[in-house]
Order: C-alpha cells, then structure tokens, then sequence
C-alpha cells in the first residue's frame, strides 16, 4: 500500500476516534472563520485546543478572538421535577429551579447543578413563577430530519444550529401541542420576505384552509418605513379566513435580526408576538381559541438564501401573563400578582411558601400561588470586570449560566460564577459556549448603526 494513502488511513482513523471521544461542533471567531470539529480541552495557561480534520494535531487558541463554540447534540440536565421558578439575573444569567428561601440578602435556590446555592438577592433581575412547572418541548434544530418540507423539499436547508431559506417552501413539525404554549426564534436576513408561521397547525406539509389555525405574517421594514410588521390571521374549518389584526415591529427597523416570541393562550383566546422580549401587540379572538391542531409551521416566500431561522424553542406556558416591564426601569421590587393586581416595595424574605415584602408602610405576607412575577430594582453595584476566559454556557431548556473557565476536560467542566460561586459540569450538557460577550454585544450594536451587516446565509 501507498505510504501516503496509509498515513491518511490513520489519520482519518485517529480523527475518528477523536469525534466518537468528544462531541463534534463549530468554533467561530470575530473575524468570520468558522471551524468544524471538536474540543479537546481548555487550559487557562495553554488555550483552547480544537481539534480539527484537516489538522494531524489539535489547533491551540487563544480566547481573545472567539465568539462561540456550538456543540451538537447536547444532552438533556437531569432534573428530577418540573422546576417551577425562573430565576433571570442582571448579568444576562438564567436558570430553571425552585425557590428555597430568602433571608434578608441572601437567597436558596435549588437548582439541577449544584444542589441548593445560595445567591445575592440583589443579583436578581426577576423571578417568574409557572403553576405547572416549566417544560420545554422542542430546542433547536439539531440537524436536517427534525422538520418536515412540502414536496420540494429543497428550499430548506441545515447548517450549523440554523435552517436557511432558499425559497419558497413549507416547513412544519408535529409537537403533540395541547396547552397554552410559547414559541421563540431567531430571524435574520439580507432581503426582502414574508415569514408565515402557524400555531396549532393540523396540517403540516402544506397550507390547509379547510382546517383550524392561526397565521402570522412577518416582514422587514419596506422602504421608506421605520417598522417591520407583523398580522395574524384566524382560518377556521368551515368559515374560511378572518384578519384579526396588524402591528408594527420597531425592533426591525434598521436590524438584520430579532428575537420574537409567540405566546398562545388557550384559556383566555389571546395570541401575543413580543419582539427581543418587548410586546408588540396582543389579540383576543372573540369565537375563542378556534384550533385543535398540535403542530408548527414555517413558510417562507423569498427567492434567494435570504432567511435564517436558529435558536428555535417551544415551551408549555401556563397562560399566566407576564407584564411588561424593564428591568432597567424598576426603582424598587415589584410583586405582579395573578389577579393583575401589583405591590411595590423591599421583598425581605421568602420562607414557608409566603414572600415578605415591606410595601412602605405596611408589611404584606403573599403567598406563592398567587404570584406570577417579581421584579427586582436595579443594582447600583458596578459589575466585575470579566476576564478573557469569562464565558456564557448555554444549556438545552434556555438556561445561560456565565462563569470563569478553570478547568475543562472530556468528563468536567470547573469554573467560577460570579452569582453562585464555585460551578461544575457535564460538558455534554452544554449546547454552544459564549466568549467575550461584551465585544460580541459592542460588534453587533455597531453592525446595527452602520446597517451595512450582512450576514452569511449561504449553504
């Protein structure tokens, strides 16, 4: 046998060996490579060592210079109950979990990490209560078989964490829906197009006006507007279609991306769109919640790879409607209660199932059942400065947990959070790493000033 031929038989073989050890990803830098293969390890004094196919030994960089690190199929955390509690932090963190208790300062979470851990109340953005537990159904996508396409079949294509549109073609899934439910995404594009997105779909693999669902339609802002836009449209079995109404979306304008959401209220008939967690409009149908259909459908109408939609979720919600407020704004904490109602104040404590709160003159003992929400005043507190290895670990359920690397090997990862102290986790828990946020976030926000980014959509 050839001696070159032989060498990369094992070269191939020792790569082999070194994806089945490591789940295989892409690491992408500021300056637009993106590099599939794996991570062997990260080490503070050495740097993170990817390996790489075309390479006969891992590539060692340093983390000045990558954005992100995205890993394939993620495995599910292991929780052993619903968590009923979302804890946001004001540093961007979010976890799922229970809460323990408060006690002045300091509160108990338990959470599927790291047990109970204790936290700076003062670290807290908000907590929002579900009375079902929060379960998320769907996070992805994760590869090209997830979804299925009308008979084209051509017009969607995978690639890396995202589905691209290269024309006009249905993409629907089947999710067994059957409450209330909140569906996110992130769009981004290049052109002009109309996105079609149905809720509670019956059908699909293609548009059925003789069946019951719910239509939105999103576009881009058209020339010489300030606005994207958003309509919904209400098709019952037997009595055809009925616009319910339109919105504008100022979160488009001048972008090439948002984060939208929608909400679907089954109890109440109302359907809300919130874009980069903004409401942007809510509509009650009057016939009430018209569809029993369990699926998602995707429809784009462009004629070139102009649309990409990534970071797709689809939760239960328990229809419990979560105000709109910023938390940049909240002067002191405020208590949202499931009667609409609101108590503003100090919350002092939290223990046996009642929240404390001293509502300036006079001191309320709340139940837990009766609230939806808390939202924490701002903390006047200057944050640390991150360091170079300062990254943002994303899990499969929406949670995002910021942390020190200190050590990171096939089995564990070690770190440090400035909100719960000393970390540790499966690395196969983690779907995609977050370095050097605050650049990311600085690149972005000139990218939407100078509007000239155009991001990459190609196959």
């Amino acid at each position: 046998m050839n001696g070159r031929i032989l060498i990369a038989i094992l070269t191939l073989l020792v790569g082999l060996k070194s994806f089945a050890a490591n789940p295989p990803g892409v690491i992408q830098l500021f300056d637009g490579t993106a590099l599939h293969g794996n991570l062997e390890s990260i080490s503070t004094n050495a740097g993170v060592a990817w390996g790489f196919p075309a390479a006969d030994k891992p590539i060692v960089l340093r983390p000045d210079n990558i954005s992100q690190i995205r890993f394939d199929n993620a495995s599910l955390t292991n929780r052993a109950t619903q968590p009923s509690c979302r804890f946001r932090f004001h540093n961007g963190d979010e976890i799922l979990g229970d809460l323990v208790g408060i006690d002045g300062d300091i509160a108990t979470i338990q959470s599927w990490f790291g047990g109970q851990l204790k936290s700076s109340k003062e670290s807290f953005a908000s907590l929002q209560f579900s009375a079902h537990g929060f379960k998320v159904l769907y996070e992805g996508p994760n590869g090209p078989g997830e979804w299925r396409t009308g008979r084209g079949g051509q017009a969607w294509t995978y690639k890396d964490g995202a589905l691209i549109a290269n024309g006009a073609e249905v993409l629907g899934r089947d999710f067994g829906l059957t409450n209330s439910s909140s569906l996110e995404f992130d769009l981004t594009w290049t052109g002009n197009f109309t996105l079609t997105v149905t809720v509670y779909a019956q059908t699909i693999e293609r548009f059925d006006y003789s069946t019951s669902a719910y239509v939105f339609y999103f576009n881009p802002p058209a020339l010489g507007t300030i606005a994207g836009s958003v309509s919904i449209q209400r098709i019952q079995a037997g009595a055809g279609a009925l616009m319910l109404g339109r919105s504008d979306i100022p979160a488009m304008y001048n972008k090439n991306h948002v984060r939208l959401e929608i909400r679907s209220n089954r109890e109440e008939g109302t359907l809300s769109v919130f874009a980069n967690g903004l409401l942007v409009s809510r509509w009650k149908d009057s016939r009430g919640f018209v569809s029993n259909g369990t699926g998602v459908v995707f429809y784009s109408q462009v004629e070139a790879p102009v649309l990409k939609l990534s970071n797709i979720k689809l939760s239960e919600w328990d229809g419990r409607f979560e105000p709109e407020v910023s938390t940049n704004a909240v002067t002191e904490d405020t208590v949202f209660l499931a009667n609409k109602d609101k108590v503003a104040g100090k919350v002092e404590g939290f223990s046996e199932g009642k929240l404390k709160v001293q509502a300036h003159s006079t001191s309320l003992q709340i139940p837990l059942e009766r609230i939806t929400e808390i939202y924490f005043a701002k903390s006047r507190a200057h944050p640390e400065k991150p360091s170079p290895w300062t990254v943002r670990a994303a899990f499969p359920g929406g949670e995002a947990i910021s942390f020190q690397i200190e050590k990171w090997t096939l089995n564990e990862v070690l770190g440090h959070s400035g909100n719960f102290g000393s970390v540790a986790f499966s690395p196969k828990t983690i779907r995609f790493l977050q370095f050097n946020s605050e650049r990311a976030d600085a690149v972005a926000k000139a990218a939407d000033e100078e509007n000239d980014w155009i991001p990459e959509l190609d196959e």
